[in-house]
């Protein structure tokens, strides 16, 4: 069975969140890894929820197989065989550095498109 990871600040959680998840873990025995509060801060990000109560969230889902905290744009286990990614993914500089490491490990990388209609940032702004 293919080890599949994926990664998110999982703030807000929303539908959109739960599709691409969902369609993660049919390609395999999926990990999700949990944004730090220390890496959410070093890429500009302040979520609303605590790192504690969103991973709580992610280990709730039944699509979950294991929960871990990912703590900056390059960490990647060893044992994975899949790495999903959202559209949004790979423009930074330490996310170009990651998929150089990917494809060193011969790591397979899955795009999957944005949710049309819903994003955690859209949901924020709305709220405000």
């Amino acid at each position: 069975m293919k080890i599949v990871y994926l990664s998110g600040t999982w703030d807000l959680f929303h539908y959109g969140h739960l599709k691409m998840i969902k369609r993660a873990w049919k390609l395999g025995a999926l990990v999700i890894g949990v944004n730090t509060k220390a890496y959410c801060k070093s890429i500009g990000k302040k979520p609303y929820f605590s790192f504690s109560n969103r991973k709580t969230i992610i280990e709730a889902l039944r699509y979950t197989d294991k929960v871990c905290s990912h703590t900056n744009g390059t960490y990647l286990p060893d044992w994975v065989d899949i790495r999903v990614v959202g559209s949004d993914w790979g423009k930074t500089k330490e996310q170009k550095e990651a998929l150089l490491i990917m494809k060193k490990k011969g790591i397979k990388v899955i795009v999957y498109p944005r949710t049309k209609g819903v994003s955690t940032t859209k949901i924020e702004k709305e709220l405000r």
